[in-house]
C-alpha cells in the first residue's frame, strides 16, 4: 500500500501531555469534558475523511463515531480517504476535536454507512459531527452564498439543509428526497446547539425517491378549514391547494386569504400586484 504523509508542527499550540495514553478512537474522544479535552490529551487515531470545510476543518469518522481536526496540516484531503492522525486533544465549541501534529495519508476507503437519523435526532446533538441519512419532503429552495439551502420536514420536524453547489436538473420543492451528509448546526458562547442543519457536499448527496409534481397547481383543492386535520401520511405534510379572497397583501412577504368563514395567512415571496377582493388560488404546505 502506497502512503504519502504531510506534517506540520503547531508551533503555537503547545505540547501535548505525554504522561497520558494516547487517545484512539472517536468515542473516548467524544466522551471528554471540554475541561478535559483543554488538557490537550494525546491522540492517535485513524479514521475515514467523512468531510470538509473550506474554512481549514476536516470530518472524519471511524468505526465508534465521528471526530474533526481542527486546522490540520496543508493537504489535499477529499472524502474517503484514510487518516492517521497524531496530535492532541482540544475542546471546540461543542463536541471536543483534535489539533494535529501529523497527519498520514493511508490510502482510501468506502464511506462508512450513514446514521439514520429525523430533524429531532439532529437537534439532540447526539450525532453532531457525524455522517448521518435523513428523509423527508423539501418545503423550500434557495440560493446562498456557499451553495443551496433546502428546507426538509422530517419526521414531522423542519431541518435545514445546506448544499455545497447549486441546484441544477428538475425543481425540487415538494419532493421526497434523501440526503447522506454531516450533521452540523449553529453553536452558541454557551456551548449550546441553538440551529441544527444537514450538511451536504453536493447534490450527487442527494437522492430524490418521489418526483415533485410538475405543475403544482394540479395539486387536490383543500378547504382552508380542512388545513391540519389528521392524515394518514402525518407528518411528511404534503403540498395543498387552497382557494379564496385576498384580504390582505404585502408583496414579498405575505399574503391573507379569507375562504368563507375560514382565513389563511401564507408566506410568500410573490411580487405580483394582488388587491383585496382578487380571487386567488394558492398551492404550499400547511
Amino acid at each position: 500500500m502506497s502512503r504519502v504523509a504531510v506534517a506540520l508542527l503547531i508551533a503555537l499550540a503547545g505540547p501535548a501531555r505525554a504522561d497520558e495514553p494516547p487517545i484512539t478512537t472517536a468515542r473516548e474522544l467524544r466522551g471528554l469534558s471540554p475541561e478535559r479535552a483543554a488538557e490537550k490529551l494525546p491522540v492517535a487515531l485513524e479514521a475515514t475523511v467523512i468531510a470538509l470545510d473550506p474554512r481549514a476543518t476536516v470530518f472524519v469518522q471511524d468505526d465508534t463515531g465521528g471526530a474533526y481536526l481542527n486546522n490540520p496540516p496543508p493537504g489535499n484531503y477529499a472524502r474517503g480517504m484514510r487518516l492517521r492522525v497524531t496530535g492532541h486533544t482540544y475542546p471546540g465549541l461543542y463536541v471536543p476535536g483534535v489539533r494535529p501534529d501529523r497527519v498520514e495519508v493511508l490510502g482510501t476507503a468506502p464511506l462508512p454507512a450513514p446514521t439514520r437519523v429525523t430533524a429531532a435526532d439532529l437537534a439532540s446533538g447526539r450525532w453532531h459531527y457525524q455522517y448521518v441519512e435523513l428523509s423527508g419532503v423539501v418545503q423550500a429552495v434557495a440560493p446562498a452564498p456557499d451553495g443551496t439551502v433546502a428546507r426538509v420536514v422530517s419526521g414531522g420536524d423542519e431541518i435545514e439543509v445546506r448544499i455545497g453547489e447549486r441546484p441544477t436538473g428538475s425543481p425540487l420543492v415538494g419532493a421526497a428526497v434523501t440526503v447522506r451528509g454531516l450533521a452540523a448546526g449553529a453553536i452558541n458562547d454557551r456551548r449550546q446547539l441553538v440551529r441544527p442543519y444537514l450538511k451536504a457536499q453536493t447534490f450527487a448527496d442527494l437522492r430524490v425517491d418521489s418526483p415533485a409534481d410538475a405543475d403544482p397547481f394540479a395539486t387536490p383543492l383543500v378547504p382552508v378549514a380542512h388545513l391540519m386535520r389528521y392524515s394518514p401520511i402525518g407528518g411528511q405534510r404534503p403540498r395543498v391547494r387552497v382557494r379564496g379572497v385576498v384580504t390582505l397583501h404585502r408583496p414579498g412577504e405575505a399574503l391573507v386569504v379569507r375562504d368563507g368563514e375560514d382565513a389563511l395567512y401564507a408566506r410568500s415571496e410573490s411580487e405580483e400586484p394582488l388587491e383585496p377582493g382578487d380571487a386567488v388560488e394558492v398551492v404550499g404546505f400547511p
